[in-house]
C-alpha cells in the first residue's frame, strides 16, 4: 500500500496523514461506527424478543430460574450497550476533539487514548465475557448430565474458563494503566494467554456440544423415529445455535486476524462483544420457548429411555447370538 501524504491544504493549519494512516483510520471508524451500530441493533432486538418470550412463558420455570434468566438478559444487554457507548466516546475523542493530532485520529487512540474510557470498556467486556461464556459452561454441563462422563468432559472447559477469567482481568488491567508500567509488554505478554485460552474453551466446547447432540439426534431418530418436539434438533442450524457456534466462528475470526496483524481486527474487535451477547441469548430465546435442551425434563427422559433401550437391545443380541451358538453344537 501507497505510503505517501493524502492531499491537503496547507493553509489549514492541519498535518497530512499517509495513505496507510487514512486506511485505518477508515477501517476503525467503520468498525467503531457502522458495524458496531448494526450489530448491537441486532442484540437488542435478541435481547428484547427473550425477555418478551420469559415474560408470556413465566409458568415454564421457577422462581429463581426465572429471575436468574432476567437479570442475566439485562445484565449482558447492558455490557453491550455500555461497549458501544464507551467507544463511540472514543471516536469522538479521537476523531473529532483530537483530529488534528499529528500522525491521524487511529494513532492518538492508540497512543493517547482517555484512561477512564479505557477503563470503562475494558472492564465492560471482561464482565460480558464472564457472562457469556459462564453460560456455555452451564450449557455444557447440561447437555451432558445423563452421561456417566460428565464430570470427566467439562472438567477441560471449566478449567479453561476460570484461567480465561484470571489471565484477561489481568489483561485488561494492565492494558489501563498508563504507559503500562505494571506490564511494559502488555500487547503480547498479557493478551495472548486469553485470547489463546478463549478460542481453546470455545472450540472444546462447541465441539462436545454439537457432537452430543448430533449423536442423539440420530439415535434418538433410529430408536424412537423420532421421538422428541420436532424442533429439537432438526437441523444443522438449530445444533449450531445450541452449541454457541456462532461465537466460537467469530472468536476464530478475530485470533487470525490478530495472528497476522490484519487490519480487519479492528472490526472485529467491536463485533466480537456483540457475538458475545447474540450467541448466548439465542440460547435462552429457545430455553424461554421450550425448545432447547434441557427446557423441560422431556429431553432428559427421553435420553435415558434411548441408554435403556439401547442396552435392553444390546442384550437381546447378545442373548440371541448365545442360543445360535449352543443350537450349532448340539
Amino acid at each position: 500500500m501507497s505510503s505517501s501524504p493524502s492531499s491537503f491544504d496547507p493553509t489549514s493549519g492541519i498535518p497530512p496523514e499517509t495513505q496507510d494512516a487514512l486506511y485505518l483510520d477508515s477501517i476503525r471508524l467503520v468498525g467503531a461506527t457502522t458495524i458496531a451500530g448494526a450489530f448491537y441493533g441486532i442484540s437488542t432486538a435478541t435481547a428484547f424478543l427473550c425477555l418478551g418470550t420469559l415474560v408470556r412463558t413465566r409458568s415454564r420455570f421457577s422462581t429463581t430460574r426465572y429471575a436468574f434468566f432476567l437479570c442475566y438478559v439485562v445484565m449482558v444487554w447492558l455490557c453491550g450497550t455500555v461497549f458501544v457507548a464507551g467507544q463511540a466516546c472514543e471516536v469522538q475523542e479521537a476523531y473529532v476533539t483530537h483530529r488534528t493530532f499529528a500522525e491521524g485520529p487511529f494513532v492518538w487512540g492508540n497512543k493517547h487514548q482517555l484512561r477512564s474510557l479505557r477503563v470503562l470498556v475494558n472492564v465492560t467486556y471482561w464482565v460480558l465475557v464472564t457472562l457469556s461464556d459462564g453460560l456455555v459452561v452451564w450449557r455444557l454441563k447440561v447437555i451432558f448430565s445423563t452421561s456417566r462422563w460428565v464430570r470427566y468432559l467439562i472438567s477441560l472447559p471449566v478449567l479453561l474458563y476460570l484461567g480465561m477469567v484470571v489471565t484477561g482481568l489481568i489483561s485488561w488491567l494492565s492494558n489501563t494503566v498508563p504507559d503500562q508500567r505494571i506490564l511494559p509488554a502488555h500487547s503480547l505478554a498479557s493478551n495472548i494467554p486469553p485470547l489463546v485460552l478463549t478460542i481453546a474453551f470455545n472450540v472444546i466446547s462447541t465441539t462436545l456440544m454439537a457432537g452430543r447432540l448430533w449423536r442423539f439426534r440420530r439415535r434418538s431418530r433410529k430408536i424412537l423415529n423420532p421421538a422428541l418436539h420436532p424442533n429439537h434438533f432438526t437441523n444443522i442450524a438449530h445444533i449450531l445455535i445450541e452449541s454457541c457456534a456462532l461465537l466460537t466462528a467469530t472468536s476464530l475470526v478475530y485470533m487470525a486476524l490478530s495472528l497476522v496483524n490484519h487490519p480487519g481486527v479492528y472490526i472485529m474487535v467491536t463485533l466480537l462483544p456483540q457475538v458475545q451477547i447474540i450467541a448466548p441469548l439465542l440460547v435462552l430465546l429457545r430455553i424461554s420457548q421450550g425448545i432447547a435442551w434441557g427446557a423441560t425434563g422431556e429431553e432428559l427422559s427421553v435420553s435415558r429411555s434411548i441408554v435403556d433401550l439401547e442396552r435392553v437391545r444390546a442384550r437381546l443380541e447378545q442373548g440371541s447370538s448365545d442360543r445360535g451358538e449352543e443350537s450349532a453344537e448340539g
